[in-house]
């Protein structure tokens, strides 16, 4: 119990660690041209050394560019603040180590900066997995990579996918739907759905679908 609190308090002051605001909500993005990609993971893992973080690194940059959106040149001396509209990948991992398992919590964040401060405009948050430490590295890579998939699509498919145009339509086509100010997904024909306003409705046409976009299942409906 006490490991599940410590990640989801890991989890709740990741804005405040990243310096960037609550997401706005409704918002759109334009396309993404120059994308900056920042990967906050602990260093103190044994089973999970720098090198595996820096193949992860590699991947996402291949996906990045592959979807043809620009990386930011690499400067030789570090600069401490950044103009690019950036991709924040933070993973924090617990070892229990008299059970041979691992609990990670994997985080992803689009931001870009406006005046002062950066202001989040898309977030993705998995659910707290827990996974035996021989197949770890397997899960984080394949739970960070899904999440950056996630985002490229929504950049890929430009504002209509975060709009909130035609929402009626495309809820009554889905088979779940969630509210923007809910993490809790529901079967369409749920008692609660009808109490969600459809300009704050999101569908979704599968439960792995809501699931990556960090949501958890009804209670009620148990979709």
């Amino acid at each position: 119990m006490k490991k599940r609190i410590y990640l989801t308090a890991i989890a709740a002051i990741a804005a405040v660690v990243l310096n960037i605001s609550p997401v706005l909500a409704g918002q759109v993005f334009h396309p993404v041209e120059t994308l900056e990609l920042k990967i906050i993971y602990p260093e103190n893992i044994s089973d999970i050394n720098e090198t595996f973080w820096q193949d992860i690194t590699k991947k996402i940059e291949e996906k990045i560019t592959a979807a043809s959106i620009k990386l930011p040149p690499k400067p030789g001396v570090k600069h401490k603040q950044s103009s690019y509209d950036r991709l924040t990948v933070h993973v924090d991992i617990l070892k229990i180590k008299d059970q041979g398992k691992m609990v990670f919590h994997s985080a992803a964040f689009f931001s870009k900066k406006m005046a002062v401060q950066r202001i989040i405009l898309w977030k993705n948050q998995a659910p707290l997995k827990i996974t035996e430490t021989k197949t770890a590295r397997t899960e984080i890579e394949k739970t960070i990579l899904s999440q950056v998939d996630s985002f490229l699509k929504v950049c890929i498919a430009g504002p209509a996918v975060i709009t909130t145009k035609n929402t009626t339509d495309t809820t009554a086509k889905a088979k779940f739907v969630s509210s923007k100010n809910s993490k809790v997904f529901h079967k369409i024909d749920c008692s609660s759905t009808k109490r969600i306003k459809s300009a704050n409705k999101i569908p979704y046409n599968s439960r792995t679908q809501a699931i990556e976009d960090g949501k958890r299942p009804c209670k009620r409906c148990k979709p």
